[in-house]
């Protein structure tokens, strides 16, 4: 539409969208507050684990298993093991490129997730679920590909000592979506389950992720499981 259009004819509808936006305004309350403040005390450069990632990965007839053992030592990225063997060259020089390309995993990266939060529910058990319609950008990539416009995301928070913390982060596909031009994803799904270190602090525990799609008209996905042990 023309930009006098927007201005005159269309008004009301700009007005209505706007008043729709004011209404999915990030919540605003002390337990989303404390879960943020909490969050952003932690830094990549404090934290020290080794990340175990297995990955089955089917299609075209095919299914491929690969394990791998990464450690992040609050600086850099060094795999360690591929598939129970010691990488060679080039294969930790390629896993640690793309290791890199994305976020150091952590507590610390739901400040910016939960400050995007814009309704809030009760589950089954009583505890607050908050709602993330759509992902901030960078929250999720896939082959070096940012995914987050397409992803939705639900917080369970639970408490310890009169504290609350994220238990749950439930991510999700919000729609069909193109991963490059060759594969198109049809479902994605990744669960993060967090939990208290002996100091009380809240940890990354586990990743499970599953995707299905197709490349060529051929159907394929993946799925992967991982592990966090700190240091």
């Amino acid at each position: 539409m023309s930009e006098s259009g927007c201005r005159v004819r269309y008004l009301l509808p700009l007005v209505l969208l706007l008043a729709s936006a004011a209404a999915n305004a990030p919540l605003a309350d002390p337990v989303s507050e404390r879960i943020i403040a909490t969050a952003k005390a932690t830094t990549p450069a404090e934290l020290s684990f080794d990340r175990t990632t297995t990955m089955v990965r089917d299609g075209g007839g095919t299914t491929t298993r690969t394990v791998l053992v990464e450690r992040w030592d609050g600086s850099r990225w060094t795999l360690v093991r591929r598939n129970g063997k010691v990488p060679t060259a080039d294969q930790r020089r390629s896993a640690e490129a793309e290791a890199k390309a994305s976020p150091v995993p952590g507590y610390y990266r739901l400040a910016e997730l939960v400050s995007a939060a814009t309704e809030r529910r009760t589950d089954a058990d009583g505890r607050t679920v908050l709602v993330i319609p759509v992902l901030p950008e960078g929250s999720v990539r896939s082959d070096s590909k940012d995914i987050s416009r397409h992803l939705s995301g639900e917080v369970t928070i639970g408490s310890a000592n009169g504290k609350p913390f994220v238990e749950r982060l439930r991510v999700k596909a919000r729609e069909n979506f193109k991963l490059n031009l060759l594969i198109r994803v049809h479902s994605f799904e990744q669960i993060s389950e967090y939990g208290l270190d002996a100091a009380g602090r809240p940890r990354l525990r586990t990743q499970t992720a599953d995707s299905r799609g197709s490349m060529f008209g051929f159907p394929g996905g993946m799925k992967s499981e991982i592990t966090y042990a700190y240091r």
